[in-house]
């Protein structure tokens, strides 16, 4: 895998990268977490400097549909929480960690022939690691993010 920052707020890097998530809906039902788990590292030589680490994700995002079948409301509750090995944020293990709700609604309005659509709003509160906002935030540890999205699928 390939990372670039077009405004270089990083240097690119070949690195790997793990995502394990599981679909616990069938064994809790309605009270699914979703869990995943993300391993990054980058290639020797792929970074500026590959003796910083790996990067470790974890997380869930339970959810729960409302209404219709056909256009339900779906609610979610993403929480994640993003660690570094050795020097991946400069000496500092805690990155962040992000806690939101997200809402979404299929758009049926829309013909099937031009994809499924839908609409979410979500929000996110993140606290940020003192390297972490240091680095990317102005120093502010404490940050929200608002969104608003349009998706479509084939």
């Amino acid at each position: 895998m390939r990372f670039e920052s077009p405004n270089h707020a990083f240097l690119a890097a070949n690195a790997a990268e793990f995502i394990l998530s599981v679909d616990d809906s069938d064994w809790l039902r309605a009270y699914a977490l979703h869990p995943h788990v993300t391993w990054f590292r980058p290639f020797p030589g792929g970074w500026a400097s590959s003796d910083e680490g790996s990067y470790f994700e974890f997380g869930i995002e339970p959810e729960r549909s409302f209404g219709q079948t056909e256009r339900p409301v779906t609610v979610s509750f993403p929480i994640a929480v993003g660690l570094g090995q050795k020097r991946y944020y400069l000496g500092e293990h805690f990155g962040f960690f992000s806690a939101g709700v997200s809402v979404s609604v299929p758009l049926a309005f829309i013909p099937s022939g031009w994809g499924k659509w839908n609409f979410g709003v979500s929000g996110t509160y993140y606290r940020l690691g003192r390297t972490v906002a240091e680095g990317s935030n102005g120093g502010a540890q404490d940050e929200s993010l608002f969104t608003l999205t349009l998706g479509t699928e084939f």
